[in-house]
Order: C-alpha cells, then sequence, then structure tokens
C-alpha cells in the first residue's frame, strides 16, 4: 500500500507530552495505548539514507502483524512517500535473522531504487 503524508515535528518536554497525553485520553476514552518497536535498516554505506530513504520495520506488544515500510522523501511535491505491507511471523523472522526482505510492494520498491 502506498499513501503521502505531509509531516511536521517538534520537540516537547516531559510536561507538554503528558499534557498532551492526559487530553487525547480524555477525548478517547476507548482507545488502548500499546507499545511499539521500530527498527531501522539499511546498508553499510548508508545508501538509504543518502537517497533520502528510510526502512523500518514496526512491530507491536500487543501482537497486532508487524509492518514493513520504505520512507521515500518526495522533493517534487515536499512530501514523503510511504509504501508498506504487513508482514507474517515468518517473514519478520527472516528479515530479521536473515536479513531477508519479503516478497511484496517494499521489496520491488526498493529493487526500481537499485
Amino acid at each position: 500500500m502506498n499513501k503521502l503524508e505531509f509531516e511536521s515535528r517538534t520537540l516537547i518536554n516531559e510536561k507538554d507530552y503528558l499534557s498532551l497525553f492526559d487530553k487525547y485520553s480524555k477525548l478517547y476514552p476507548n482507545h488502548q495505548k500499546t507499545n511499539q518497536t521500530n527498527i531501522y535498516f539499511d546498508t553499510k554505506e548508508l545508501v538509504l539514507a543518502k537517497e533520502q530513504g528510510v526502512l523500518r520495520l514496526r512491530t507491536y506488544e500487543d501482537h497486532r502483524p508487524s509492518k514493513l515500510t520504505l520512507k521515500i522523501s518526495r522533493k517534487d511535491i515536499e512530501a514523503d512517500e510511504e509504501i508498506f505491507q504487513k508482514l507474517s511471523i515468518q517473514e519478520e523472522l527472516n528479515l530479521l535473522s536473515k536479513c531477508s526482505i519479503p516478497n511484496g510492494i517494499v521489496k520491488e520498491s526498493l529493487t526500481k531504487m537499485n
């Protein structure tokens, strides 16, 4: 799946974070929080970083399917293109233990990038 993302980031302190967390917890009381882990991949030569790309595996503590995401900076539209696919447990294990990127849209996009 592909999507365009316009993202703005800012650094906040712990007090502001807790205030925002409290506000949104009250706005969405039925929303359950979960912990996630992000693992980033690149070559030894940092090929993706030099091409303004990011390859990330996101896993979740609540055991929902992990997600492999390729983010490519698109200067022509000043946005990031995100290409992602959900992984099976076996695909995730192969990625982590053998550095084997599973077949799918992410691998196809990486191949097109060279």
